[in-house]
């Protein structure tokens, strides 16, 4: 089934447009990673964010097929000039990231069959009304949702809107923690699986969803049970921890994983152990520095090893690491004694 699927999806791809309007899939990487374009990429028809496979052309790629078969697809995560980092779930599952050719990769329509029934949520988001919704109260503001849409995505909101609880007599949620536009977001997620920059423009200009946002949409997710919001809010974090070892951003990579660790986000917490341990390399004398430039997620762990024993990381995650290593040994320090 997984093999027919990946031919399904190599077909969809031959000589297909790439989707027009701001409007995207939630695909993880849709959240986790802004669709940008590059010069060395644009007259290839993709950018990071979007999904490609290796070009029907190419028997042999540059850097090796690794664990990469014809018709995988796998989510663009950085671009370097002429090279493709890629995450592949088929190779290491997905981490450390394939590298290819700008040259050897094609895009992958991820829209597909569904943007029918895609085009019937969103307008059913779009006419959303005061009249006919239940209302969410955020710090700033209101939003509107339907009843049986909540009811149909979350047997929590189904138990909360029966006639006799409180928000099912009143027709009205409390969520005042929360800013208007986190709930537009979780909303767009919940009725339609896709993402709209517009819904955060105004906190956070640009096409990539802000940090805390995706953290907040996650754990609202999680509270009410929305599985399909929160498996795809829980990837994305995932490639952001990808990204953040793709580029070297070491100080971002421990930011996600913090926060990760203080919103118990078991996933993506036990994703950045397995990120460091698969790419530790077992001889003690080897040096980072000696790598792949291109490709710093090869020796990730080893980078964060370094870091771990200088005691260079925050509390959370030198105390999360020793599930790998030991505690790192303290600095001495001495006193005269007079």
């Amino acid at each position: 089934l997984a093999q027919a699927r990946r031919r399904l999806s190599a077909f969809a791809s031959r000589d297909t447009p790439h989707a027009s309007g701001s409007l995207r899939m939630a695909d993880p990487r849709n959240m986790a990673l802004a669709k940008t374009r590059t010069s060395s990429a644009s007259h290839c028809g993709y950018g990071v964010g979007d999904k490609v496979r290796v070009r029907d052309s190419v028997r042999d790629p540059q850097y090796g097929w690794g664990d990469v078969e014809w018709g995988d697809v796998g989510s663009v995560v950085c671009i370097k000039q002429d090279i493709c980092l890629v995450s592949f779930p088929t190779h290491f599952a997905g981490f450390p990231l394939w590298k290819g050719a700008v040259s050897e990769l094609q895009y992958v329509e991820d829209v597909g069959m569904f943007s029918g029934l895609i085009d019937v949520n969103q307008r059913l988001f779009a006419n959303r009304s005061q009249d006919e919704c239940i209302v969410i109260e955020a710090s700033d503001g209101m939003e509107y949702a339907h009843k049986s849409v909540l009811a149909a995505a979350s047997d929590v909101f189904g138990g909360m809107f029966a006639p006799n609880m409180r928000e099912g007599l009143t027709g009205r949620l409390e969520l005042r923690s929360l800013r208007r536009a986190v709930l537009t977001v979780f909303l767009r997620l919940l009725y339609t699986g896709m993402t709209d920059p517009e819904d955060w423009s105004a906190d956070a200009p640009g096409e990539e969803l802000p940090l805390d946002m995706l953290l907040a949409v996650t754990g609202l997710a999680r509270k009410y049970m929305v599985v399909h919001v929160w498996d795809a809010a829980t990837e994305a974090l995932k490639l952001r921890l990808y990204k953040a070892a793709a580029e070297g951003k070491l100080s971002d990579f421990q930011e996600i994983w913090k926060q990760a660790i203080a919103g118990s986000l078991d996933a993506v917490r036990m994703a950045a152990v397995q990120m460091v341990k698969d790419t530790v390399s077992p001889d003690e004398d080897d040096d980072c520095d000696e790598r792949d430039d291109d490709n710093p997620t090869e020796v990730w762990g080893m980078r964060v090893k370094k870091k771990y024993e200088e005691r260079a990381l925050c509390p959370e995650i030198l105390f999360e690491l020793q599930v790998l290593w030991p505690p790192p040994a303290r600095a001495r320090k001495y006193r005269r004694l007079v």
